[in-house]
């Protein structure tokens, strides 16, 4: 059974992006997390998602490792909308895509995140 919980950390209303996510995906929804440069927290955790991990302490020490690098996505942003693309007034999402999922990680105007891992296959963490 997969486990949800409500938007806490972001300044939009990341539970209707969610929503809107799961309504949109051809492929299964993994797991959906809200994120600031100090925090993260799960918003959807699909029941595969939990089972590839020992432990739920387990699984987010290894959100805790993605986590503590997404400082990336603030200083692409920047460098997108101050260095590549001054005229822009905003960067909207960033994307990823890898053999074994999508990652798409959307942007407020205050610059929290949000992030959604949208698999393509079942991957594992062995």
């Amino acid at each position: 059974m997969p486990a949800t919980s409500r938007t806490e950390l972001v300044s939009f209303d990341a539970d209707a992006v969610r929503r809107a996510v799961q309504e949109t995906v051809s492929g299964p929804l993994y797991a959906f997390c809200e994120y600031n440069t100090a925090s993260f927290r799960p918003l959807f955790l699909d029941a595969d998602t939990l089972s590839m991990y020992e432990s739920r302490d387990a699984m987010l020490d290894h959100f805790e490792t993605i986590h503590t690098n997404v400082h990336m996505d603030f200083m692409q942003i920047k460098l997108f909308r101050n260095t590549l693309f001054p005229d822009a007034e905003r960067v909207e999402y960033i994307t990823t895509a890898m053999d074994i999922l999508k990652i798409l990680r959307c942007t407020s105007a205050t610059t929290a995140c949000s992030f959604r891992s949208i698999g393509t296959n079942r991957w594992s963490r062995s």
